[in-house]
């Protein structure tokens, strides 16, 4: 490279990274902290099981009375039940999202006692608990870690401020991929030239600093790259297949149908029956309703089935449910950029191996942090270092013209014959 590219891709790196550092520490912390409540999650449900065993049909009880239940409660802030999400197997639960005033709120219920537990959200003014008042676990509240894994999760998605939110987190992404490419091109020469892991030692903060800062930048270049890759494709890729699904079932309606949008809405196990059969041999993890906002639209169902709901694959197999008294169903093909995003996310949140495949991306999100801080503290020690030179030429220089304006002197001699 000529000097001048090299000074252009210095200038790109430095820039960008003072402006994502910032946020690249907070979608470290957040992510840290999701990754461990993730982690734990996984052990208290799935850490200690033996054989896997199915619900009992005979005790597990149907989830229509539940939404109708739910939707009765919430009917004065119109809250509606937009995804049910059923469990199968011994220990799991059968999971709600009900959209109503002011936000989503996510309810969990045993499937053999019909206890419902609120784990998303805070019930809307006026909406008092559901359950039995004084019962153990009626829905009274999300506990304190629900509560701030939620808030964790909604400030590493979108930093609170929801759509406009998400599209600023796609932006840094972008912002975050320029960062970590010209990294990998300035430091990667330099790297090869040092022993791995090598940290210079000095009086100046900026030369240990600095190698640590390109020694974890080569490090988690692989795990940089793809969090910001499968991050721009899930902040934007998500309004793609938004308008793409829409488009696709106004396209399919000669093989669906005209039809009238049931009133009320067919029950779930009919919806359910339906969705499973599409799939006999995989379980249908997640039902998504016909509602205002949905990406399916607001007449049919969107259902996902995997081979093991419990170790989900890389994509799920999607069905369509049409939202009829009798309801007819049939495959949804997903698009191969469709399919690129949907594995994207799965290799964003490390969903594909276990805990171990959690804990390695656990310390590959710090990395991140750590490179984010040893980068402004590298940036404070030049910028302190190039102010003390600064100084030190002035008052360099005040001298030289202190001396300038003495007759004879030698300053005054060397200007002269300039």
């Amino acid at each position: 490279m000529t000097p001048r590219t090299t000074r252009w891709i210095h200038a790109i790196h430095k820039w960008t990274g003072l402006i994502i550092g910032i946020n690249v520490l907070i979608f470290s912390m957040t992510a840290t902290y999701l990754l461990v409540d993730e982690m734990v999650h996984q052990y208290l449900h799935h850490g200690n099981q033996g054989e896997t065993v199915l619900l009992d049909p005979a005790k597990r009880l149907p989830v229509q009375p539940a939404i109708d239940a739910i939707e009765a409660h919430f009917a004065p802030v119109q809250g509606v039940v937009g995804r049910v999400a059923p469990g199968h197997f011994d220990g799991d639960v059968d999971q709600f999202l009900v959209v109503a005033a002011g936000g989503f709120l996510g309810f969990e219920r045993d499937p053999y006692t019909g206890v419902l537990t609120l784990t998303r959200g805070t019930l809307p003014e006026g909406i008092p608990p559901m359950g039995e008042a004084g019962a153990a676990n009626a829905a009274k509240g999300a506990s304190i870690a629900e509560r701030v894994s939620q808030f964790m999760l909604e400030l590493h998605a979108d930093l609170l401020i929801e759509f406009w939110g998400t599209i600023l987190v796609g932006a840094l992404g972008v912002i975050f991929l320029i960062s970590t490419l010209t990294g990998w091109i300035i430091y990667g020469p330099f790297m090869k030239a040092m022993a791995f892991g090598f940290i210079r030692r000095g009086r100046a903060l900026h030369m240990p600093m600095a190698d640590l800062h390109k020694l974890v930048g080569i490090a988690a270049l692989a795990f940089n790259l793809l969090m910001a890759v499968t991050g721009i494709g899930l902040t934007f890729g998500v309004f793609g297949i938004q308008y793409q699904v829409r488009a696709d079932l106004q396209k399919s309606e000669a093989t669906l149908g005209r039809f009238e949008k049931a009133d009320p809405l067919p029950p779930f196990e009919t919806v359910w029956a339906e969705a499973q059969k599409l799939y006999p041999d995989q379980y249908v993890s997640r039902i998504d309703f016909p509602v205002e906002g949905a990406i399916q639209g607001t007449r049919v169902y969107s259902s996902f089935s995997e081979p093991d709901p419990r170790d989900p694959g890389l994509l799920p197999s999607i069905g369509i449910v049409t939202a009829e008294t009798t309801p007819r169903a049939q495959p949804y093909p997903l698009a191969w950029w469709m399919k690129a995003i949907l594995v994207g996310a799965r290799l964003h949140t490390g969903a594909l191996g276990g805990n171990l495949v959690l804990l390695a991306y656990l310390f590959l999100s710090l990395s991140s942090g750590l490179l984010s801080v040893s980068g402004y503290l590298m940036y404070i020690a030049k910028w302190r270092k190039a102010r003390r030179a600064a100084s030190q030429r002035g008052e360099s220089a005040t001298s030289e013209g202190d001396a300038r304006a003495l007759p004879g002197s030698a300053a005054a001699f060397s200007v002269e014959r300039r």
